[in-house]
């Protein structure tokens, strides 16, 4: 779990860094592209809608690229789905730094897709309940969470799985903290760095990828 609470972190540092290059437009957070990208089309403002499209696109292709790499690599004896797909993270986001210079909105096209890859890098390395690059539905499960275990401790409903209930709270709650925490740490980054702040979460995929190497990170026996 701590490796998908780091993979939340970077998500959270490449979200927000990009927003703050690339003038309010997300790299992650499609549904927040997609509402923008509605209300600029229909003002006309074409070279706002634009790049929120993009984004939306691109995300959408990471993904599935994302999906068809980690599928081959499972089917490979080493399995080492992390490491594989990451590497590929890293090259998309090493690519944004190589061109931003300076950035433009349409150069999304690279940690968007960057972040579809980390996406489906996620889900089909055993780890279906979470999503590290928005975190709509991690706060959303927070909640519900949260009611089921007050319910538990409070009113015996389904008694017997406050442990389980508990366990969902810290993991959905710590996935969103650590996206939040990944912000802020990218902000403070790109205030000091610019476009090479990128390289913290760059450095954080690296190291996860040098630990995939040692040892799988992702669940054992999972599709």
């Amino acid at each position: 779990m701590w490796a998908m609470l780091a993979l939340s972190a970077i998500a959270g540092a490449v979200d927000c860094i990009g927003y703050l290059l690339l003038v309010e437009v997300f790299t992650s957070h499609i549904s927040g592209d997609t509402v923008g990208g509605s209300v600029y089309a229909v003002l006309g403002d074409w070279s706002k809608a634009a790049p929120r499209a993009e984004a939306v696109a691109t995300f959408f292709a990471g993904n599935v690229v994302g999906i068809w790499i980690s599928d081959a690599l499972l089917a490979h004896p080493a399995r080492r789905v992390v490491a594989g797909v990451g590497a590929l993270e890293v090259a998309l986001l090493a690519a944004f730094v190589a061109f931003a210079r300076p950035p433009s909105p349409w150069m999304v096209l690279w940690p968007a897709t960057a972040m579809g890859v980390q996406n489906a890098m996620v889900r089909r390395a055993g780890y279906k309940e979470l999503r590290t690059t928005f975190v709509t539905g991690m706060l959303s499960n927070t909640a519900l969470a949260c009611a089921e275990l007050f319910k538990e401790l409070f009113f015996g409903v389904h008694r017997g799985e406050a442990g389980r209930r508990f366990r969902e709270f810290r993991v959905f709650g710590g996935t969103w903290l650590a996206f939040a925490a990944g912000g802020a740490i990218g902000a403070a980054a790109d205030i000091r760095l610019g476009v090479a702040s990128l390289f913290v979460p760059i450095a954080g995929l690296v190291a996860l990828i040098v630990l995939d190497l040692i040892r799988p990170l992702e669940r054992s026996g999972e599709p």
